[in-house]
């Protein structure tokens, strides 16, 4: 009888786990919930320890719009009840993000995790309004003794507003006790990042306190790219805005390593204001490695000396020669140092080897497409091409891309969409001035959508003019005309023959009649 009870028991526990979530799987990460529309992304809040997979790609605008259009989506973990378990994004995109929460802290998908792993977790074009910790994937990261990952995370487009920790993927990741490792890795972000205090590309706040002697603690934050915009006012980098090392109850052993992150776009801010990070605040420096970066900003803005890199003298790192730095309203030369890195090139920054010399790995980590892009997660599609922006009432923009997919086009604060067949796509926009930009990603198939490429568009070109009996199109009606009409009837057209000049009589064909209307235009010319 005991062991029926207990088989019961066990069967309606099983059933109630499953009740909590509407798809398939078992929450494990053998076989980890499977989720496929929003109420099934919902539903991870139900079950904060599972592991989950993304199957497809979601649109979860109108789901939104129906649940609470005015605030938005409610993040997924508290600071009570924080996500614990596995997210797997598996490389699909999320579009319709949108929380509008100007008063409340830890706002993003996720509100606050701790010693969770999210991976492979993309946005598209995120709408996100907080007050303290707001990221778009996640506004607080946190973790205690064992380890958090947070790896190969994509935001394309999108704008990013709060006021303390605010990133462009992450609000801020913290560590609350020795023996604790986090690793931020391989991330991405081209979104619109705003904040007051601490704003960076990736993270606004990096957070580790020590509590014990002999037990390290350690955050990795590598292998991330930042290709956006930044717009703070203290504490303001391109990958992290300010680092924290609290030292308490005798603590020690932290260790920072900011290596191999990338950062191009523009960054703006009034004091402590870097190319890579914003400003740090130690017990300890020398516990702290920023080695191997890259900094291709346009422009870097502060009321004070900005640096390519750091404050914090780093080692092997490379900063583009053309990028403009401004002080207190006033051009400055970035001197080749221990804080601005080796001054590059373009083209240096555009080659492959350049960032093996520094160790980059192009087989599991990086991709570049040689002499045109700069590196990218290997996770992201091939960046396509644009062939023709034409501007107009009725815009078009249309290109081609390495694989079938989807294509998304950025213009003025609209997302346009499209499929790409047989590697060709094309769009009709609504109405673009000429000179507009357009931001550019491409989705294949397997894959997370690429970095922006972009393109201004231009005026339509006047069509041809008609000049009758111009039939070799040089702009003159002479005898190589009446040569021109007779070689084409003949069956020898020129390569530069104009049907339309020649056909002088308008019938639609060309025939001995416009050979001799076309002499008849030429002498009465004379």
């Amino acid at each position: 009888m005991k062991k029926k009870l207990l088989l019961l028991m066990a069967v309606a526990c099983s059933l109630n786990m499953q009740a909590q979530f509407s798809g398939k799987g078992m929450g494990t990460e053998a076989d980890p919930y499977q989720i496929t529309n929003a109420d099934q992304l919902f539903d991870v809040r139900n079950d904060l320890t599972a592991s989950y997979i993304v199957m497809n790609d979601l649109d979860i605008e109108a789901w939104i719009k129906e649940d609470n259009p005015n605030q938005g989506w409610n993040p997924i973990g508290t600071t009570s009840s924080p996500f614990q378990g596995v997210f797997n994004g598996n490389n699909k995109v999320i579009k319709g993000l949108f929380i509008n929460r100007e008063s409340m802290d830890n706002q993003g998908l996720f509100g606050v995790t701790h010693g969770a792993t999210i991976q492979s977790v993309c946005l598209l074009n995120p709408m996100i309004k907080g007050k303290s910790n707001v990221g778009p994937i996640a506004g607080t990261l946190g973790v205690e003794t064992n380890e958090l990952k947070f790896k190969d995370n994509c935001v394309i487009g999108g704008t990013i507003y709060g006021e303390t920790y605010v990133g462009g993927v992450i609000g801020q990741a913290y560590s609350t006790e020795g023996g604790a490792n986090y690793y931020i890795e391989g991330n991405y972000s081209s979104a619109f990042v705003k904040g007051v205090t601490g704003v960076g590309g990736i993270c606004g706040h990096i957070d580790i306190v020590r509590y014990y002697w002999g037990r390290f603690a350690y955050g990795n934050i590598q292998y991330n790219s930042f290709r956006g915009v930044i717009n703070g006012t203290t504490q303001v980098g391109g990958i992290i805005g300010v680092v924290t090392d609290r030292y308490e109850s005798g603590g020690s052993n932290v260790q920072y390593s900011v290596i191999g992150n990338t950062v191009g776009g523009t960054i703006l801010g009034n004091t402590a204001v870097n190319g890579i990070m914003g400003q740090g605040v130690y017990y300890d420096k020398q516990n702290i490695t920023i080695s191997k970066n890259v900094c291709y900003a346009d422009t870097i803005t502060s009321s004070e000396m900005p640096y390519r890199i750091s404050a914090v003298a780093g080692t092997d790192n490379y900063g583009y020669t053309g990028t403009v730095l401004i002080a207190n309203k006033k051009t400055t030369i970035a001197e080749d140092n221990a804080f601005n890195g080796t001054s590059v090139g373009l083209k240096t920054l555009k080659r492959q080897n350049t960032y093996v010399g520094l160790g980059y790995d192009f087989s599991s980590q990086w991709a570049i497409v040689e002499g045109e892009t700069m590196p990218y997660n290997i996770h992201q599609s091939t960046p396509g091409k644009v062939n023709s922006f034409l501007s107009g009432s009725r815009a078009k923009i249309s290109g081609t891309a390495e694989k079938n997919g989807t294509v998304y086009v950025f213009v003025d604060g609209q997302v346009y969409e499209s499929f790409i067949v047989d590697g060709r796509w094309e769009l009709t926009l609504g109405s673009v001035a000429t000179g507009t930009r357009a931001s550019v990603s491409v989705a294949t198939l397997g894959l997370m959508p690429s970095i922006f490429i972009e393109a201004n568009s231009t005026d339509a070109p006047e069509p041809p003019t008609t000049v009758a009996g111009d039939a070799n199109g040089d702009g003159v009606v002479d005898t190589a005309d009446v040569t021109a009409i007779i070689n084409f009837i003949l069956g020898k057209p020129s390569a530069s023959f104009n049907k339309e000049n020649a056909d002088v009589n308008g019938d639609g064909n060309i025939l001995i009649d416009d050979a001799v209307s076309t002499v008849q235009l030429i002498m009465n010319a004379q």
